[in-house]
């Protein structure tokens, strides 16, 4: 489930200011053959607000956790499934984000964005990582 709340809108505001939120579930068990039991979690928020005119602020963050055991193909050089690999996880990922829009017109706009992301998994530490980047994003309808 999620919601997207207008908040300026509700408080009779002219500018906008938007919060976002959102949150799933998933329970993944087979009892028989290849026995599975992966359970995951992801929830995330965010914030919009228009600081000036047709310049807003951008705010969110995003987190998934997972825990429990899957199965991943093994393909050969023709993509054909030649065996599975049982793989256990206990991970949790962190995605946080803030940036800046300027909207020109209604279809027209530049935003420029921050991500930062955070990957631990407790059985596979040579694979944790984080990283940011940087994105620029122009976005014309003509």
């Amino acid at each position: 489930g999620g919601a997207n709340v207008h908040l300026g809108k509700m408080l009779d505001m002219t500018r906008i200011f938007d919060i976002n939120f959102g949150a799933r579930y998933e329970n993944t068990t087979r009892t028989q053959g290849a026995l599975v039991d992966l359970n995951s979690t992801l929830i995330d928020a965010g914030l919009t607000f228009e600081v000036v005119k047709k310049l807003d602020f951008l705010a969110g963050m995003k987190s998934f956790t997972a825990s429990g055991n899957e199965f991943i193909a093994k393909r050969n050089a023709f993509n054909a499934i030649v065996d599975y690999d049982e793989i256990f996880v206990d991970m949790n990922e962190m995605i946080y984000s803030v940036g800046i829009r300027a909207r020109f017109n209604k279809h027209q706009m530049f935003t420029l964005n921050y991500n930062f992301t955070d990957m631990q998994n407790k059985f596979a530490t040579a694979n944790n990582y984080n990283f940011g980047q940087v994105f620029l994003h122009y976005r014309g309808i003509f």
